[in-house]
């Protein structure tokens, strides 16, 4: 419980100019002991006020009497409910694509066998085109016989839908069609492409396990298959938020290129890039090769490892640091590892290719990486980006890749190019594939070709498993997100640069202008006192900062404040390339994944072994739904849940923040591992990783089961209040793997933590009008009738947690999604109360109800226990005029507060459940003093 003050400065002032009063008389014990009377009676004032003001007597005994307890957390009881409730969640998920998968591969196998061969498709709902509004009618005369362009048609049996009947769903917070399914065609890829057409033929029957599994379980988030030929089927259908309509942002969302995609598509791999850097390798050569580099890395998953050589003369490798002791290393491919391997691109062109040391070193690199622990251990592969090569060098292949365990694919760039028998062979000799890149626009579809080739071995094996990625945001465009963060970190650099300049040319030159305010550069020379030679002061290290960062050494909290507003105005105002991106909010969210095979084994016609791969079937989970699902409530103050990948990177976490300035993602936004957000407290100046951290984290990784592994216990460092402020906790952990995923998730509760239960249980009064209505207990003030006949609503002065889910409904438009949580609330205790029938709670492990045509879900834990802390807490809200009260008033004077009563705005008290009420205090003004 608490109370809200103004005017405490007077308070404050008046006690400090009384301590100063008696600290400069005479030290004797008179006056130390008048001032020791003076704080107990200030203190036992504060208190009995406090007291008094927050009912907090009748709130204590009200709960000693209601049949509460407090005890001891159970951690290990705590784990395996939180973690239940994840498996149960995230295995619907998992059965729900797995349908998808069955019943695509049946329909694609008949549609390949099919005699005769299925007609195209008349229509598709193209994503991007869908509702968009016709464009005038063309004038007389204007007509040259085309088709309008709204309508395009693809074939004369073939045209794009635009027009679909669509509504907002809460559940997925866009206007959406729960029929149908739309289809998103990247902009690289021509939209009725006959490959792409068939797929769309077989791939439109999948409609109907899309619904049925969203009618299973209303939980289920957006349901896609990614084909192969470059087309993403969405369920439901939605409008594609960038249809491409503005050119300066175009839309570069291409499901291949996305982490479920890839991670499904392949299996991990050690991956060794080679980049021609020879003398012609210049102009448009040069740039399709860096396209083409960046475009492979692209592909790449966490789980896969790569670097990149560049050669021609000398082999080198691209980025210095990763030459570990004359031996390259492979990088995991997290995405601030790649960022590194992009800015190290620009490199001179020089000298002569040497195929033989590049091939070499090559070979012999994936040699000493196999088997290290930072490397895949399965697939492996060079990727060889030239504009020709001299030879076969057969004789090399056969010494260093005899076995063939080792694909190589063979990227030949540059238009001019004619001689590509070298380079097809080395790629069809060593199981690779080979590509001819003559423009930047065919980079990214000719690089995905050796998708397909690297799936081959789990097509013949018919090997599935689904796939859990890491954290992502949702239609983020790493390309975009990191030339956002280039340009944020650009526009500080150059503030601090004009700031350097001013200040040594202004300062160190002793060229302070005449009026400037030479008293707000103070600071001190290195011996630590004021230069009285000078009027130049060298600016201490933290003023300097402050200087450069904001172009003053003593700039206050609130004027920081105030120039951070003033950027922001003016951004949103000036800086058109940010239109749109500013604002843009992210969701951040993990998928599964699971391939889909041709599961024909030979072609019909020559009867030739194949090995297709058609693309990928997922769903998506949110992060704030998994946070849900650990339910804060039962894990109590102070503790939290987290959960970490096979890679020791995060997935959710209290510290997880992935974004800068609230709009653009961090370069390594995805991979933050868990030595960076647990920080262990150690003496020390510097924070170095921690032995016992890092033996958890390796044992959280190498956890196969779900039980609960012993407690371990860590002193950590927690920040508070926006990094103002440091406490030091010990902690107690246990963790287990989520099953059948390849996350582990792990509690954390403070040593020694209790928990306080109370409940209460919601009774169905519909036979027994004696029983309480438990709405009465949030809103014990009912309407009434005013002097001028006018109903009254007392204003509600208590509110919900906002992230916490006590009940809310899945089936759309049951309620308009412009309702508070706490109407949602209050419309479910009442729908309880009334039910005829026993109230469907939910199961611990899917947490939702079918109730005719309804699907809810409600968290009987968490409600019982607020309608308990509600019920408790009643008479917190039941007066406004405590301070009007006689009986109060009383009490006040004889405690000597009255004038803490002046400074009172509001009081209020919160609850385990996330119930919070208050209190406010307006008084007339005659009760505010006018001289304190």
């Amino acid at each position: 419980m608490f109370i809200k003050f103004q005017n405490v400065h007077r308070l404050v002032w008046a006690l400090f100019y009384i301590i100063l009063q008696i600290s400069g008389e005479s030290r004797n014990d008179e006056a130390f002991n008048n001032m020791e009377a003076l704080m107990r009676k200030l203190g036992q004032s504060f208190f009995e006020f406090s007291n008094g003001i927050t009912k907090f007597n009748e709130l204590r005994d009200s709960f000693s009497q209601k049949g509460q307890s407090i005890e001891d957390v159970n951690i290990n009881q705590v784990f395996s409910d939180v973690n239940a409730r994840l498996h149960g969640s995230l295995q619907g998920r998992t059965d729900a694509i797995q349908k998808v998968a069955d019943y695509a591969e049946p329909r694609a196998f008949d549609h390949h066998n099919s005699v005769p061969t299925p007609q195209l498709p008349k229509s598709y709902f193209n994503a991007k085109q869908l509702n968009k509004p016709p464009p005038p009618p063309a004038e007389s005369g204007d007509d040259d016989g085309k088709p309008p362009p709204y309508c395009t048609f693809c074939t004369q049996n073939c045209t794009f839908s635009t027009l679909l009947q669509m509504s907002y769903n809460e559940h997925f917070k866009v206007d959406v069609n729960l029929n149908r399914s739309s289809v998103h065609v990247p902009t690289s890829i021509y939209e009725c492409d006959r490959a792409l057409l068939e797929a769309l033929v077989w791939s439109s029957d999948l409609e109907e396990p899309f619904k049925n599994n969203y009618k299973q379980n209303p939980t289920l988030g957006w349901q896609y298959f990614g084909s192969s030929t470059g087309f993403l089927r969405q369920y439901p259908a939605m409008k594609w938020p960038n249809d491409n309509s503005d050119k300066n942002s175009p839309d570069l969302y291409d499901c291949r290129f996305r982490p479920w995609y890839t991670a499904s598509a392949t299996s991990p791999k050690n991956l060794l890039i080679l980049l021609d850097v020879s003398g012609s390798m210049t102009g448009l050569r040069r740039r399709i090769a860096k396209a083409v580099v960046n475009s492979i890395l692209d592909t790449l998953t966490e789980n896969d490892y790569v670097n990149v050589f560049k050669f021609s003369d000398l082999t080198e490798v691209l980025v210095e640091c990763t030459n570990d002791t004359g031996k390259p290393i492979l990088l995991q491919a997290t995405l601030e590892n790649l960022r590194e391997l992009r800015m190290s691109m620009e490199q001179k062109t020089y000298g002569m290719s040497d195929y033989v040391i590049a091939l070499s070193k090559a070979f012999d690199s994936l040699k000493d990486n196999l088997g290290r622990s930072e490397s895949a251990n399965c697939n492996q592969a060079i990727m060889l980006v030239t504009d020709g090569a001299p030879s076969y060098f057969q004789d090399l292949f056969n010494k260093y890749n005899k076995h063939k365990k080792i694909r190589l694919f063979t990227y030949l760039v540059g238009r001019e190019v004619t001689d590509y028998k070298e380079v097809q062979w080395m790629a069809c000799y060593n199981r690779g594939y080979f590509v001819h890149v003559g423009s930047l626009g065919e980079v990214q579809e000719q690089v995905f070709k050796y998708i397909p080739v690297m799936a081959r071995p789990l097509v013949m094996s018919q090997k599935r498993e689904v796939i859990w990625t890491p954290v992502y945001a949702n239609h983020a465009e790493i390309v975009e997100s990191e030339w956002q963060w280039e340009l944020k970190t650009r526009k500080k650099q150059k503030l601090r640069s004009v700031n350097y300049k001013w200040f040594f040319h202004n300062v160190a030159e002793n060229n302070i202008k005449k009026g400037a305010n030479k008293s707000s550069i103070h600071a001190f020379s290195d011996n630590g006192k004021k230069d009285k030679k000078s009027d130049i002061f060298i600016l201490a290290l933290h003023k300097l900062k402050s200087f450069l960062d904001y172009g003053h050494p003593n700039i206050s909290y609130k004027n920081i404040r105030r120039m951070e507003a003033e950027a922001e105005y003016y951004k949103k105002r000036n800086l058109h390339m940010f239109k749109d991106y500013e604002g843009k909010k992210f969701n951040f969210i993990v998928s599964a994944s699971y391939p889909v095979y041709d599961i024909r084994n030979y072609t019909n016609t020559s009867k030739e072994r194949i090995a297709n791969f058609l693309g990928v079937v997922g769903t998506d989970v949110s992060i704030e739904e998994l946070k849900d699902l650990t339910s804060p409530f039962q894990l109590g103050v102070n503790a939290y849940a987290f959960a970490i990948t096979n890679n020791g990177h995060i997935v959710f976490h209290p510290d997880f923040r992935p974004l800068y300035d609230n709009n653009i993602l961090k370069p390594n936004y995805n991979s933050l591992d868990l030595t960076e957000v647990e920080l262990v407290h150690k003496n020390g100046l510097f924070r170095n990783n921690d032995e016992e951290l890092l033996q958890m984290r390796t044992d959280m990784i190498d956890k196969n089961d779900a039980d609960p592994s012993p407690k371990r216990i860590l002193s950590v460092r927690v920040h508070r209040d926006g990094f103002k402020r440091v406490s030091l906790r010990n902690q107690t952990y246990v963790f287990g793997k989520i099953p059948k995923t390849q996350y582990t998730l792990a509690i954390e509760v403070p040593v020694n933590a209790t928990v306080y239960k109370g409940e209460i249980e919601v009774f169905i009064h519909w036979k027994d009008e004696s029983k309480n209505i438990v709405t009465n207990y949030f809103d014990p003030n009912s309407s009434y009738v005013d002097k001028n006949g006018d109903l009254k609503t007392p204003q509600r002065n208590w509110r919900i947690h906002p992230d916490w889910t006590y009940c809310r409904y899945l089936t759309p438009g049951k309620l308009n999604f412009s309702h508070t949580k706490e109407d949602i609330l209050i419309h479910f205790i009442k729908r309880i109360q009334g039910s005829i029938v026993a109230w469907k709670w939910g199961s611990i492990t899917l947490r939702w109800v079918e109730d005719g045509v309804d699907y809810y879900v409600c968290n009987r834990d968490l409600v019982q226990s607020i309608v308990f802390d509600a019920m408790v807490t009643k008479t917190f809200g039941e007066s406004q005029e405590i301070l009007n009260d006689q009986k109060f008033q009383n009490l006040i004077k004889s405690a000597g507060a009255e004038l803490l009563v002046s400074g009172v705005l509001s009081s209020f008290v919160a609850t385990r459940s996330g119930l919070t009420r208050w209190m406010d205090y307006p008084r007339d003004a005659k009760l505010n003093p006018t001289d304190m």
